[in-house]
């Protein structure tokens, strides 16, 4: 059908249906925000556990700050950025937002090495391994100790 019909009606027809489809089912976007923040807040809590031992023996310290994201339509929002200190070096987790495409959110861990990217996808956080060929890994504390072989010098 749409061979037959010019470009400006193809597109015309694709918005009404584009808009009748955000009508029936609106974006609780407080909701997707509170969501992202709360899955953020787990991740890190994951982290901590992982290296609880080490930071009651003073091997590493945990830093706690924030950020301002502006997402629209979520707007400005803080969040938050735990930051590993062991030596001179930080390993920092950075949320870059909640709009993702093919994800619900993404952090990035930077360190004074490099960088790698972490998804929310569902329920689950996964390594995103770009090559040769992009795939996703599951986050677990095997995978969390290659990346901060990967960003540490």
């Amino acid at each position: 059908m749409a061979k037959t019909m010019g470009l400006a009606d193809f597109l015309k027809s694709k918005a009404h249906s584009a808009q009748d489809e955000t009508a029936l089912t609106p974006m609780d976007w407080q909701d997707r925000k509170r969501k992202w923040l709360k899955r953020i807040d787990d991740l890190y809590g994951q982290v901590r556990d992982w290296l609880e031992s080490l930071e009651k023996e003073t091997i590493l310290s945990l830093v706690d700050s924030e950020i301002t994201l502006d997402e629209p339509p979520l707007g400005q929002y803080n969040v938050k950025v735990l930051t590993i200190v062991i030596g001179g070096q930080r390993i920092s987790f950075v949320p870059k937002g909640t709009l993702i495409v093919g994800a619900q959110g993404r952090v990035d861990i930077q360190g004074h090495k490099g960088m790698r990217t972490i998804i929310l996808s569902g329920d689950k956080w996964s390594i995103v391994q770009r090559t040769p060929n992009l795939r996703l890994l599951d986050f677990d504390q095997s995978s969390f100790q290659s990346i901060l072989d990967d960003v540490m010098e």
